[in-house]
C-alpha cells in the first residue's frame, strides 16, 4: 500500500483533464481557421472528464451507465485524439474506422459489465483499443511532425502511456485479483498516476504544438507578404523607369531623329541634344542609387556627373552645402524629380546666360530644407518665361516640384540670377 487514495487522483486528474479542455477550446475559438483538428483534441479531455465522473458515480448510477458508457466515453478520447492529428495534418480522417471500433466495443463492454460481469475482461479490450489508439496518434506525429520538437515529444509521451497501459494489463492478468477502477493496489495507483500525467503531459504538448503551427503560419504569411510587396517595389519601380525614360530619354530621342530628318540642324546642335540624353539616362541611373534619405549625398551623385562638364566649359562650381536633416520620404522617383529639377537649372544657366560661377548651397528653413542654384550671368524676365508657350523648362521643374510637395521659385536680375528649391521635411502618406 502507497496510502495514497486512487479516488484523489482520479478526481484531480478529471479537473486538470476539464481544464486543459478549455484551454484547448479556446485556443479553438481564438487561432485561425486554418489551425484544424483543436475541436476534436478539445472534446477529448472533456469526455475523460465526463467519463471520470461516472466512474466516481458508479455505486450510484447503473452499472450500464458507469461501465459502458463510462468506458466508451475514456476511449474516445484517444479517438478523438487520432482524428484532431489527422485534421491538424491535413490527412482525411479515419472517422469511419476509429467509429466502427467504438460500435464494436460496446457489445463487449455491455457484456463485461451487465451479461459475464469482469473487469479484467473489460480492462483487456479497454487496454487493446486504448493502445491502438495511442499508437496510432504517435504515429502520425512522428510522421508528419518530424521537424517539430513537440510534436516529436508529444508522441514520445504517448508511447509511454501506451507502455503503462500494457504494463498495467500485464500485472493485473498476472495478479488476478484487480478489484475495479479504484483498487488501491501499488500497481493501480502507479498506473492511475501515470496515466494522469501523461494525459496531462499530452494536452499540454497538443497547445504547445498549436501554438508553433501559429507561429511557423505568421513567419509563412509575413514571407509572403514581404515577397508580394518586394514584387509590387519591383514592378512599381520598372513602371517609374519606364515613364522617366519616355518622358525624357526617349522624348529627346524623337526630337533628334526629328531634327537629323528633316534637316537644317547643325552638327553641333544634335550633338547638344545627345548630350542631353546621355545626360538624362545618367540622372536615371543616379536616382537608382541607396541616398538614405541623404539629400547631400544625392546631390554629390550630381555634383560628381557636373564637374567634368562645367570644367570644359570654363564655368566655376562653388559648393556651398552644410549638413540637413534626412528627408525620410526620398525615395528613388522623388530623388529623379530632384535630379531632374536640378540639372535643369545647371542647364538652363549653361545655355541661356553667360555666367562664369554657378554656386550651389543648401540650408534649413522654415518646415523643410533649400536648394539655392546661383549665377553671375545675364538674367531673364522670369514672369515672360513662365508665360511662353516655347520652352517647358521652367513649368516642368514646377510639375515636378508638385510631384513631391515642393516648390520652386526664381530671382533674376542683370546680376545672375537665382533659383530656390524648397522640400518638406515630411510628407502627406498619400503623396506619390
Amino acid at each position: 500500500m502507497l496510502g495514497i487514495d486512487p479516488r484523489s487522483i482520479v478526481l484531480l486528474a478529471a479537473v486538470m483533464a476539464l481544464l486543459m479542455s478549455l484551454v484547448l477550446f479556446v485556443l479553438h475559438r481564438n487561432y485561425p481557421p486554418t489551425i484544424r483538428g483543436l475541436r476534436e483534441w478539445a472534446t477529448g479531455p472533456f469526455l475523460s472528464f465526463v467519463s471520470t465522473l461516472l466512474f466516481g458515480a458508479s455505486g450510484f448510477l447503473p452499472d450500464f451507465v458507469s461501465g459502458v458508457i463510462g468506458n466508451l466515453l475514456l476511449l474516445s478520447s484517444p479517438a478523438l485524439m487520432v482524428i484532431g492529428s489527422q485534421r491538424f495534418y491535413g490527412q482525411p480522417p479515419s472517422l469511419r474506422l476509429v467509429g466502427g471500433l467504438l460500435l464494436a466495443s460496446a457489445p463487449l463492454f455491455y457484456w463485461f459489465t451487465l451479461v459475464h460481469p469482469s473487469y479484467v475482461g473489460r480492462m483487456v479490450v479497454f487496454t487493446g483499443l486504448m493502445a491502438w489508439f495511442l499508437v496510432r496518434s504517435a504515429r502520425l506525429l512522428f510522421k508528419h511532425g518530424a521537424h517539430h520538437l513537440f510534436a516529436r515529444l508529444t508522441g514520445g509521451v504517448l508511447l509511454l502511456q501506451t507502455g503503462l497501459l500494457l504494463l498495467r494489463m500485464v500485472a493485473v492478468l498476472l495478479d488476478g485479483d484487480a478489484k475495479g477502477v479504484f483498487d488501491a493496489s501499488p500497481i493501480h495507483v502507479i498506473y492511475i498516476v501515470g496515466y494522469a500525467l501523461f494525459a496531462l503531459l499530452v494536452s499540454i504538448g497538443e497547445v504547445l504544438m498549436a501554438a508553433e503551427r501559429v507561429r511557423d503560419e505568421f513567419a509563412l504569411s509575413h514571407q509572403r507578404l514581404r515577397e508580394a510587396e518586394m514584387r509590387q517595389t519591383i514592378s512599381d519601380e520598372r513602371q517609374r523607369l519606364m515613364q522617366d525614360m519616355h518622358d525624357g530619354l526617349g522624348s529627346s530621342l524623337i526630337s533628334a531623329i526629328r531634327s537629323v530628318e528633316h534637316g537644317g540642324v547643325s552638327d553641333v546642335k544634335v550633338s547638344q541634344i545627345l548630350k542631353d540624353c546621355l545626360d538624362d539616362l545618367k540622372l536615371t541611373i543616379d536616382s537608382m542609387e541607396p541616398v538614405e534619405a541623404d539629400l547631400l549625398l544625392l546631390l554629390a551623385t550630381l555634383r560628381f556627373r557636373l564637374e567634368p562638364r562645367l570644367e570644359g566649359t570654363g564655368i566655376a562650381l562653388l559648393w556651398k552645402v552644410q549638413e540637413l536633416p534626412t528627408l525620410t520620404w526620398l525615395d528613388p522617383s522623388s530623388a529623379l524629380h530632384i535630379l531632374r529639377i536640378v540639372q535643369e537649372s545647371v542647364a538652363n544657366i549653361l545655355r541661356h546666360t553667360r555666367a562664369t560661377e554657378i554656386r550651389v548651397a543648401t540650408a534649413v528653413v522654415t518646415g523643410g530644407v533649400q536648394v539655392t542654384i546661383e549665377d553671375n550671368g545675364q538674367g531673364f524676365d522670369v514672369d515672360k518665361a513662365l508665360g511662353a508657350t516655347a520652352g517647358r523648362g521652367l513649368h516642368n521643374q514646377q510639375r515636378r516640384a508638385l510631384a513631391i510637395e515642393g516648390t520652386v521659385g526664381w530671382k533674376s536680375g542683370p546680376n545672375g540670377t537665382q533659383f530656390r528649391l524648397w522640400l518638406p521635411l515630411e510628407r502627406s502618406p498619400r503623396s506619390f
